[in-house]
């Protein structure tokens, strides 16, 4: 990522015109670094809550930018846009169709909880999969689940 955003400011010196090819590559490597930054902390709105300082970070989320999406999807979403149901489904079928996220149950390689009295819920979760995951798989993924507590106590 910093070599993105070193690249990004010594790219963006005033050397070309707004209708250059070197304008538009200089574009989207900005807009490259854009797409994997996520706000720290905000308000936060959802199902008509809202949540003044909400720490973003705190969701550990990984962030998919698939590879060309410039060519598919814009750079930003406007919230009016964003709150349009129909413009959402779109972009969604968009990202379905031209870079669907895909990974098995062998990528996996750890199921954090935070308490150990959670991991037979995620137990049960797992198990209720059957119907688009194969027994082995499952059992592999509930082999594969930890708790914070084990961590903490362990390592």
């Amino acid at each position: 990522m910093a070599a993105h955003l070193d690249r990004a400011i010594d790219e963006l010196q005033p050397k070309s015109s707004r209708k250059s090819d070197l304008f538009f590559k200089r574009l989207e490597i900005v807009m490259s670094i854009f797409a994997h930054i996520k706000l720290y902390e905000g308000t936060f709105r959802h199902h008509g809550k809202t949540y003044r300082d909400f720490r973003f970070y705190d969701e550990r989320e990984w962030r998919f930018v698939p590879k060309d999406h410039a060519k598919f999807l814009p750079p930003f979403v406007l919230q009016g846009s964003y709150a349009n149901k129909l413009y959402k489904a779109h972009l969604e079928s968009a990202l379905r169709q031209k870079a669907p996220l895909t990974f098995h149950p062998s990528d996996i390689r750890c199921l954090v909880v935070a308490r150990e009295s959670d991991i037979p819920k995620l137990v049960d979760a797992i198990g209720r999969l059957r119907t688009i995951m194969p027994a082995r798989s499952r059992k592999l993924l509930a082999a594969r689940i930890i708790s914070s507590e084990q961590i903490l106590e362990d390592f």
